[in-house]
């Protein structure tokens, strides 16, 4: 097999993979879910293995999501991740006073930005996820419950991958400019 055709295998790989993952999911298949739609990372992100972890930013159609259920599923067979998030909203830092002027405004959140739930991934698992994610996608899928229940009310996914291979490091990078 040449680079070319090696290159279309994982390509093709790299898209059927994720379904292949999101079939996983039971609650994905369960009816009555609200979508949570995950907008960081796209889907099919490809992240450097050196970079820092992302912070995954999602919407949730649920009005009575409390308490989010973070599970990554790996492609490799390696055992899933799961942990609890509390979904804090996305904030703008501190501005420096001497950057606002007369002829600017202080930076504010899009409405989109602004119905945002976050999570961020602690160091030890963010490195558990690239180690597990390099050859084939993960999925991070993230589930919505109501305050006080086991009970989900909605649902989302988002593969990506953290490739060391050379043409796919260069091609992760340029996803970023």
């Amino acid at each position: 097999m040449n680079r070319r055709d090696a290159r279309a295998f994982l390509v093709g790989l790299a898209v059927i993979a994720p379904a292949l993952l999101l079939e996983r999911l039971p609650a994905q298949r369960a009816s009555g879910l609200a979508t949570i739609t995950v907008d960081y990372p796209e889907e099919g992100s490809l992240f450097p293995p050196e970079i820092t972890a992302p912070t995954f930013l999602w919407r949730d159609a649920a009005e009575t999501a409390a308490v989010w259920e973070i599970a990554v599923l790996f492609g490799d067979g390696s055992a899933e991740i799961h942990t609890r998030s509390p979904g804090e909203r996305l904030r703008i830092g501190e501005t420096d006073p001497r950057c606002v002027s007369a002829t600017n405004e202080p930076p504010k959140l899009t409405a989109r930005q602004a119905a945002a739930h976050t999570w961020k991934p602690d160091p030890e698992t963010w490195a558990a996820i690239r180690k597990h994610s390099v050859e084939r996608p993960a999925v991070v899928a993230i589930t919505g419950l109501s305050q006080g229940s086991a009970a989900p009310v909605s649902q989302g996914a988002c593969p990506f991958r953290s490739p060391r291979t050379p043409w796919a490091r260069r091609s992760s990078i340029a996803m970023f400019l």
